[in-house]
């Protein structure tokens, strides 16, 4: 695997999940499947607004507010994923870390 690593800014990652969950002693059986979405705007495909900072200068833009000299795009997709597993009824007994 290659590791990847995007800047999300403001994108939106949502979804629905569609499955069940079974009492299992003190765990809970889920499985199901989650409809993944997301969707952004890229508005600096060339990085002129990281150049600029980078300056401190402003930011340079055309009558639209479009940052000159790039096209802005969207970046919008949706896949699938399958889930199945246990999970802990009692939180403290997790592996998995939450909140502070």
């Amino acid at each position: 695997m290659t590791d990847v690593v995007f800047s999300l800014g403001n994108t939106t990652i949502g979804g629905v999940f569609h499955g069940s969950s079974e009492d299992a002693g003190s765990a809970l059986a889920i499985s199901g499947r989650i409809i993944f979405n997301l969707s952004d705007e890229f508005t600096d495909p060339v990085d002129i607004r990281e150049k600029l900072k980078e300056e401190g200068l402003g930011e340079l833009t055309d009558y639209q507010g479009n940052i000159w000299s790039g096209n802005p795009y969207a970046i919008v997709d949706e896949w699938l994923g399958s889930i199945n597993g246990r999970v802990a009824k009692d939180r403290s007994n997790s592996i998995y870390k939450y909140g502070t």
